[in-house]
């Protein structure tokens, strides 16, 4: 279910809950950074202006681009692509239910970040978890996950997994956490024995290759030496 969480998760902050939803088209994605680095940079100051300017901008878009077709565009986009990775992992006969219920978490969603965003709170969203930032970020070691604690396995190379974003509120005091995000960092029970797991399935493969080769190359051998054909004649 952790992956799952992942990947619902992780399209919903790249489609919807981005800043100004304006890096979709290529010809504004330097449009779209300028706007976020403007909302930062009026944050520090304090007061009430960068609320202000960030509520009469997103108006400014909504009257340019249409709130209404947008989001039902983002919506679209984020369930199709949700489904698109998740179907191989569904059962066919519960596919329709699945899109039903993502369907209905991706409107809460939108209705969830545009209700923020007029709000007077500066809200970020952070994706990538650092296991040092124990005030952000909140280690989820999977629960119920079965086997040994003691498995040892090289995960210097394994990233954390985002299962859900931290949400940060930027002010002229700096950074304050609004809420915690949850992450299975590479030291977690459930990576930990994922890649154990991963390691005996490709070792089983490997035996079974050498096995298979080897079983071919009796046969072979088997032929080449096999009884001579009746028609050939020994030499006196």
């Amino acid at each position: 279910m952790k992956d799952v969480q992942h990947v619902i998760s992780s399209h919903i902050c790249e489609i919807l809950w981005q800043p100004f939803c304006l890096h979709k088209t290529p010809s504004n994605k330097e449009v779209d950074k300028f706007l976020e680095a403007a909302s930062r940079s009026l944050s520090t100051v304090g007061g009430r202006s960068e609320s202000a300017w960030r509520v009469l901008t997103l108006r400014a878009i909504s009257d340019l681009y249409g709130s209404s077709s947008t989001g039902s565009s983002q919506a679209k986009s984020a369930v199709g692509r949700i489904l698109d990775t998740l179907r191989p992992l569904t059962d066919p006969s519960r596919c329709l239910e699945l899109e039903k219920d993502l369907i209905t978490i991706i409107n809460d969603s939108i209705i969830l970040w545009q209700s923020a965003r007029k709000n007077e709170p500066n809200l970020v969203i952070e994706e990538t978890p650092r296991i040092e930032d124990r005030g952000k970020w909140c280690a989820d070691d999977c629960e119920g996950t079965v086997g040994p604690s003691d498995i040892h396995v090289d995960v210097t190379h394994i990233q954390p997994l985002c299962l859900f974003p931290a949400i940060v509120q930027i002010t002229s005091q700096g950074e304050s956490v609004v809420a915690q995000g949850s992450a299975l960092f590479p030291s977690s029970r459930a990576i930990t024995q994922g890649l154990a797991e991963k390691g005996e399935h490709e070792q089983l493969l490997v035996e079974e290759l050498l096995a298979a080769r080897s079983r071919v190359s009796a046969r072979k051998a088997s032929v080449s030496t096999g009884p001579k054909s009746p028609n050939s004649s020994t030499p006196v």
